[in-house]
């Protein structure tokens, strides 16, 4: 019975290594299968998944990616295993809510969301036990955020394009070190443990002042290359 089955183990693998020696010559049959030349947008899709992972949900994907801009400044929170999926969540509804809002028309109404939504974060952290999270770590997550969903477009995440001239510049050491914004710089701690919200906004104020004709992160866009040699 155990030659038997033996047997009858080899006759099956064996159908099953000619079933896939089939499978695999038709992928690569040229007359049957045809591959067409990536596209442009095939050609972007691919250094999307490249740098933000595979996922459908854009938003989702650059908060995501955004967060590992500033992991490296937050100590200790392996033990708050709640914080960050409730700040994610957070920011992925109000992100979301942003899209198309008629009442944020103005730099000041969108300052005013900027503040909310920042003080907000720290308070998700603190409400999971981590009173570390500060002002200066929430507008890097925030603002990396909102420059990704810019890099994904609006095909992917439509409803943003107005807010554009409103963005903030992300906050860190290269930005700081850049001779672009030389100056303007009056808080003197370092960037992440920033906690006052408006020694922040003094810094994106400054910046709107020394480039009255330019949206703040197309600004940032250009300094940030300029900076790290990209």
């Amino acid at each position: 019975m155990k030659l038997i089955a033996y047997f009858r183990f080899l006759m099956l693998r064996t159908q099953l290594e000619a079933s896939c020696a089939t499978r695999v010559g038709h992928m690569n049959d040229t007359t049957i299968r045809h591959y067409p030349n990536p596209s442009t947008s095939d050609q972007a899709d691919f250094l999307h998944r490249l740098y933000f992972g595979p996922g459908e949900d854009a938003l989702l994907l650059a908060i995501r990616r955004a967060h590992q801009d500033l992991s490296r400044t937050v100590h200790g929170i392996g033990k708050n295993s709640e914080a960050r999926p409730k700040a994610t969540e957070l920011l992925r509804v109000e992100i979301a809510k942003l899209s198309g809002n008629p009442r944020i028309a103005t730099q000041e109404a969108f300052d005013s969301w900027h503040r909310r939504i920042c003080e907000s974060l720290c308070g998700a952290y603190a409400s999971a036990d981590y009173e570390n999270f500060t002002i200066g770590q929430a507008q890097k997550w925030l603002n990396m955020t909102l420059k990704y969903v810019f890099v994904f477009g609006k095909a992917r995440l439509p409803g943003y394009e107005t807010f554009y001239r409103f963005c903030h510049v992300p906050i860190d050491n290269i930005i700081l070190e850049s001779q672009t914004f030389s100056g303007l710089r009056t808080f003197t701690n370092r960037w992440s443990r920033l906690a006052d919200y408006d020694e922040y906004l003094a810094f994106q104020r400054a910046v709107r002042e020394r480039f009255p004709e330019s949206c703040p992160l197309a600004v940032e866009f250009w300094a940030w290359q300029q900076t790290t040699g990209v």
